[in-house]
C-alpha cells in the first residue's frame, strides 16, 4: 500500500473533476465521481462551530464517506470528504469536503502545539447579569 500524494486545494475551480473514496454504507472500497461545485463555502458543523472555506462537489458523500479522501483527476489529495447537506432528510444533496490546504495547516498545529488555533479579535462577551450590574450602577435601573 502506497499513500496518496497531497494536492492543493487553494486553485480548485468548480467544474473540475474529483472523485470521492470512502465505505458508504459500509461499501468498503467505494468511489463515486463528480465535479466541485463551489469553492469557499460556510457551514456549520456538527458541535455548532462554523466551518467556512468547504469545498462544495456533487459527488455522492454519504455516511462511511467521512474522513475519506477527495481526489481530483491526478488522484492527488485535495479534501476530506466531510458532510452532506440534505433538505430532504434523504442522502441526497450536496457534499462538502474540508480542503487539503486547511487539514495540512490543522495537523502542523497540532503536532507543533497541541491544538488548533483559532483566530479572534480578543472580545469576551459578559453575562447578562454583568449588564444588569452595569445598567444599575450608571443609570440607577
Amino acid at each position: 500500500m502506497q499513500p496518496l500524494s497531497r494536492g492543493a486545494s487553494a486553485d480548485l475551480k468548480p467544474g473540475q473533476e474529483v472523485f470521492a473514496l470512502g465505505n458508504p454504507f459500509g461499501l468498503e472500497h467505494s468511489m463515486s465521481k463528480g465535479v466541485i461545485s463551489g469553492v469557499a463555502r460556510s457551514m456549520e458543523g456538527t458541535a455548532g462551530w462554523p466551518m467556512s472555506g468547504i469545498i462544495q462537489t456533487d459527488a455522492s458523500i454519504n455516511p462511511g464517506n467521512s474522513g475519506g479522501p477527495l481526489l481530483n483527476s491526478e488522484g492527488s489529495v485535495v479534501g476530506v470528504n466531510t458532510a452532506i447537506l440534505s433538505t430532504s432528510g434523504t442522502f441526497s444533496g450536496v457534499g462538502f469536503a474540508l480542503p487539503i490546504d486547511t487539514v495540512q495547516k490543522n495537523v502542523a498545529s497540532m503536532i507543533e502545539e497541541g491544538y488548533v488555533t483559532r483566530p479572534s479579535i480578543g472580545v469576551e462577551l459578559a453575562p447578562d447579569e454583568v449588564l444588569a450590574q452595569l445598567l444599575l450602577g450608571v443609570w440607577g435601573f
